[in-house]
């Protein structure tokens, strides 16, 4: 049975740039796959107009707004450690918490992935992992944490490193939770438990999609295992690599070095959404991190 031809079959390239091979039904590629100078997905997680210090510069981000704040203020009282500590969110053009990337001396940092226990949602730039690593380290540390990011993007986020830029000192990769995953069409969804089934792309209900993506568990946890062995398998032999994860089922089936347990955490202990870890969490993995990587 042969594959369909497009009438334009000619004007669809890869995002190499190479044409399609014969025979084979061609695809656009969505311009954040295609477009040659977006090195890594790009980002868009300040969501709150009017609140922003200056470009780059913002005072909340998706998961830590405004309103969470107020709140969560009136519940902790005035000893409460984000009453009086500033959150701010530095961001470059693609909205990472990070320099632009032709600023970056890549060979001589540390890159860390992960999603938005990585980016830091509620805390400020000195309570990051990032922040405390390169303290310890004395070397730049590049956050690339995304946000609701899932282990795919991760992982896909890892190989453009790799392919596109010289590889770093080390890489760390901080694993998120087993149940999301990415969802590409003209732009593409991270979906995950916060994904209702209102939600649509193009007609396709990712509520839905959510479910039936989650339905079996061993598919779910094999998925995961193997995104593992990549990230392993394109760091092996290249940089130093470490992995740890904030999730014990993810640190148990994507078998990371190391597990930071934060399942018991008091609501003070928190970061400023009362969600994510906090200062000394992160600190913490920092050192975990740090142990690891200089015996490399």
């Amino acid at each position: 049975m042969s594959l369909p031809v497009w009438p334009d079959f000619e004007s669809h390239t890869l995002p190499d740039g190479q044409k399609n091979l014969t025979g084979h039904a061609p695809y656009a590629f969505p311009g954040y796959i295609a477009d040659p100078s977006v090195i890594f997905l790009p980002m868009h997680v300040l969501t709150y107009p009017g609140t922003d210090i200056a470009p780059g510069i913002a005072r909340y981000c998706m998961g830590d707004g405004p309103d969470e704040f107020t709140k969560n203020c009136q519940e902790m009282g005035a000893d409460w450690h984000y009453a009086t500590k500033e959150v701010r969110y530095h961001c470059n053009s693609d909205g990472y918490r990070a320099p632009e990337w032709n600023q970056i001396d890549w060979p001589n940092s540390i890159v860390l992935l992960g999603c938005s226990m990585t980016f830091g949602v509620g805390v400020s730039e000195d309570e990051t992992i990032s922040y405390y690593l390169s303290q310890l380290t004395g070397r730049p540390v590049i956050n690339l944490g995304y946000p609701a990011g899932s282990n795919e993007l991760i992982l896909n986020n890892l190989a453009a490193l790799a392919n596109r830029l010289p590889m770093p000192w080390a890489v760390v990769v901080n694993w998120s939770t087993l149940d999301r995953f990415t969802y590409y069409n003209k732009c593409f969804s991270n979906i995950g438990l916060w994904t209702n089934e209102k939600a649509e792309v193009n007609g396709v209900n990712l509520g839905k999609l959510y479910k039936a993506r989650n339905y079996c568990e061993l598919n779910k946890m094999m998925e995961n295992y193997y995104l593992a062995k990549c990230a392993q398998a394109i760091c092996q032999g290249r940089t130093r690599y470490h992995t740890l994860s904030y999730f014990a089922q993810t640190a148990h089936y994507m078998r990371t070095d190391s597990y930071v347990d934060i399942s018991n955490l008091k609501k003070q202990e928190r970061a400023r959404d009362g969600i994510h870890p906090g200062p000394y969490q992160n600190k913490t993995a920092a050192q975990s991190i740090y142990n690891r990587i200089v015996n490399l």
